[in-house]
């Protein structure tokens, strides 16, 4: 990336940068990472402005990087989707997430998103999840929480649990800064918290998440946000078979 940018930024200022071996305090040199970059000019003014761009343009790729590795974990973890629970641990471990902090998966569904990316380019949506992450975390004003997009419309909460915390007020919260700064609706299904540390007990939430949100959504259309005890009674009649549901209606 460092060299393919370089390139570019020789041809934005007409100056020559090429790779050297160890830095040299004579000459215009930069050190990013492992990378020696000499700068050929004698204008101290311009190496000032190319060092900043190359500089800032390291920063924000490694910031890039670290957001599509947040997304693979996350998507990773929910589907557990993973052969070698080492590597696994050592992700988690780069991305600062510990597994044995009590979590839950909160499930956001934006309205109409679809519509508002229609025909646009994939620069557009990152952009927006950038911004919208931005606001998540804003609102839930917590460090070890991270979010996520999982596809299609929805986002994920890996919600860090917080004893005595009224998740629900937060929710409301959250959905009110989310329609105040994206002009969104938005409903939110918040999965069961479970006691026991590891890789499976997020899994478990999303789907307990992934449950809530397509039972509040068929049956309870008029509210926002689903958790068990709103849809809890819809859920145990879906997982009835149909004598228990004929024998059910009849009373």
């Amino acid at each position: 990336m460092i060299e393919a940018y370089s390139k570019m930024i020789q041809n934005l200022f007409n100056v020559k940068i090429a790779r050297v071996k160890k830095f040299d305090k004579n000459k215009y040199i930069i050190q990013i990472d492992d990378y020696f970059l000499e700068v050929f000019t004698e204008d101290r003014e311009l190496f000032e402005k190319v060092k900043v761009m190359l500089c800032e343009g390291n920063r924000v790729y490694e910031e890039q990087l670290l957001k599509q590795a947040k997304e693979n974990f996350v998507n990773d973890l929910i589907h557990l989707k993973f052969d070698n629970l080492e590597l696994m641990l050592n992700r988690s471990d780069m991305l600062q997430f510990d597994f044995y902090i009590a979590r839950r998966a909160v499930m956001i569904g934006l309205e109409d998103m679809h519509i508002l990316f229609k025909n646009r380019n994939e620069m557009v949506l990152q952009k927006f999840k950038e911004d919208f992450y931005e606001i998540v975390l804003e609102s839930l004003g917590d460090e070890e929480d991270i979010v996520s997009y999982i596809g299609e419309d929805k986002f994920l909460i890996c919600k860090k649990e917080i004893p005595g915390e009224n998740i629900l007020d937060k929710m409301e919260k959250l959905k009110e800064d989310i329609k105040n700064r994206t002009g969104l609706k938005s409903k939110i299904a918040i999965g069961d918290s479970y006691d026991m540390p590891g890789l499976e007990a997020m899994s478990y939430s999303y789907q307990d998440s992934l449950k809530y949100m397509e039972i509040g959504k068929r049956y309870l259309p008029e509210k926002d946000i689903y958790d068990f005890w709103e849809v809890g009674v819809y859920l145990i009649y879906m997982n009835m078979d149909t004598f228990q549901k004929k024998k059910l209606l009849k009373y």
